[in-house]
Formats: C-alpha cells, structure tokens, sequence
C-alpha cells in the first residue's frame, strides 16, 4: 500500500515527537520548517510560532558564540557535538546546551539542516 505525503508527515512528526532530544529544522533559506515536542519544552518556544521565521528571528548568539546552524547550512558540513550558549529573542531565556547539527543534502545540494539539542543540567 502506498502511502499519501500527507501520511508520511503525520508519521514522521509523531515519531520525531517521541524523541528526547529536542529537534529544530530549517529550509535552505534558514527559516524553521520543524520544531519537536522535545524542543519546545527544552527552549520554552512555541512550533507553532517558529514555523516560517528565520533561525536569527528566534535565537540570538552571545558574544562568544555564532550561528553553527547557518554555518552548517553554507558548508553542507555537520558540527558534531558542542556545547552552544544563546538567548531565545521572544522570553530572553539564556539557553547552554548540547548541540549536533547536520545538513540533509540532495544532488549535492544543501536543501535543509535539523539541530539535535540537549539541555545542560543546572
């Protein structure tokens, strides 16, 4: 049986929803395509009012950080695993984390980059 697009969504947003970690998906233009259950908990945002903004719109890099996502967007390399500090723009909520970030490449092509986050424990 074949699947519908609109079946394969729900699917994979309900297993992505399962996972602990939180989960940040942006488009080759930056912009939030995907936030899991786990990230809005993690950062204290909102899916539904990330969707459609540029990463920069949401986060905001203290001075001795910058942008590994947009980095890993350019590049198309992944940045293993680091600890990442920055401010969530809406709540002013500082966030230091555990980050990986990898890019999904097609023909070569860097079409879209997901974040896999880790809150650090206080």
């Amino acid at each position: 049986m074949e699947r519908s697009l609109k079946q394969l969504q729900i699917i994979y947003e309900h297993v992505m929803n399962q996972i602990e970690e939180g989960i940040v998906i942006s488009d080759d233009e930056n912009k939030v395509i995907f936030v899991n259950k786990a990230a809005e908990a993690i950062e204290g945002i909102d899916s539904k009012t990330c969707l459609g903004k540029r990463m920069e719109d949401i986060y905001i890099h203290t001075k001795n950080t910058h942008s590994k996502h947009a980095a890993v967007l350019n590049t198309g390399i992944p940045a293993n695993e680091y600890l990442n500090q920055y401010m969530i723009r809406e709540s002013h909520k500082m966030m230091n984390v555990v980050e990986r970030m990898f890019p999904v490449n097609i023909d070569k092509k860097t079409v879209a980059v997901y974040s896999l986050i880790k809150n650090l424990p206080v």
